[in-house]
């Protein structure tokens, strides 16, 4: 499934049909398709830490030599490593999402027929913009393993055919590339930050997470608190921009936009909605009229299929999409 009108550029075209067509074979190829959701980018510590990794690798793509460029990378996997142990358990979060969407991206990145001197400028490019995202937790294998994979493929270039199900892809580039990590990585850390703006990094990650403060509140009282529609999930299928969805800790995951099919009909939400931490449901805001097969709200559609309704239970101040008897 692509989400149409395809980009006007030609190389950016195949880039994302290549990337959806690897989607469409990671089954046979023994990938697993379900990833991780990495709660750890939304947090202050999390992004920082990440956009240096991001600002080291923008830096090795540009380094005028090899020898310069391996420092810079060898400098991302510090960062990174860092980050791993600050949120423990999060290098494997993460590379269930990097096998999944990274190795997907890339292949699309190898098969969009760009020229050698678009490459660079395109992966630098993308981090730049990705640096300006307002949410990490899905979209950094987007540029993280299209460039490590870049870099690497001018010493190997089918190193992808090195993959499988149970590569650790961090641990996988690291000895590829000979990459030694110093064993204190707090003081590895301290010694190269400030190389890639860190302070500003810092500064602009604080701001940020003082005005996410009153965005998750609110999202919060809107999609708990007040009166909401709960809607079960069973078998879903959806489609989002994954660069901005917002993490509400055990709450859940707030999607601004979302599009849901799932075994009762079909949801559209322009205006926001929350899916619960472990994907078993999705909370809206109430709706304005419970009858029919077509029920609306706020920015949100919902068409049902026969044998569903929207249903209030006594004493309750919310609204249920339940089968019909239930």
């Amino acid at each position: 499934m692509v989400l149409l009108p395809l980009p006007a550029d030609v190389h950016e075209r195949l880039n994302l049909i290549s990337h959806e067509l690897f989607h469409r074979a990671q089954p046979y190829l023994h990938f697993n398709t379900w990833s991780y959701t990495n709660y750890q980018l939304d947090k202050k510590e999390g992004r920082i830490y990440l956009r240096l990794e991001l600002k080291a690798l923008k830096a090795a793509l540009d380094a005028p030599s090899a020898k310069e460029s391996l420092k810079h990378i060898t400098d991302a996997f510090i960062f990174r490593k860092y980050r791993n142990k600050l949120f423990p358990g999060t290098d494997t979060t993460e590379n269930t999402l990097e096998l999944n969407e990274g190795m997907a991206e890339y292949t699309g990145l190898m098969l969009s027929d760009r020229p050698e001197a678009r490459m660079k400028i395109h992966l630098t490019g993308k981090i730049d913009d990705f640096q300006r995202s307002n949410s990490f937790v899905r979209s950094f294998p987007y540029v993280t393993i299209p460039a490590y994979g870049y870099l690497l493929s001018r010493k190997d270039k089918y190193w992808n055919k090195k993959i499988n199900n149970q590569t650790n892809l961090a641990s996988f580039f690291i000895n590829e590339f000979g990459i030694q990590i110093p064993d204190n990585l707090e003081n590895g850390v301290e010694k190269i930050k400030d190389l890639y703006n860190g302070k500003e990094i810092e500064q602009q990650e604080s701001e940020r997470e003082e005005k996410n403060k009153h965005l998750i509140a609110g999202y919060e009282n809107r999609f708990l608190k007040q009166p909401h529609l709960i809607i079960p999930l069973e078998k879903m299928n959806y489609s989002f921009d994954p660069q901005t969805v917002i993490t509400l800790g055990n709450e859940g995951i707030y999607y601004p936009t979302i599009q849901l099919t799932d075994n009762w009909g079909i949801l559209k939400a322009e205006n926001g909605s929350l899916i619960s931490k472990d994907f078993s449901r999705i909370n809206l805001t109430s709706p304005t009229d419970t009858t029919g097969n077509v029920i609306v709200g706020d920015g949100w559609i919902l068409e049902l299929k026969k044998g569903y309704a929207i249903n209030k239970h006594p004493g309750d101040n919310n609204y249920y999409l339940e089968k019909n008897g239930n």
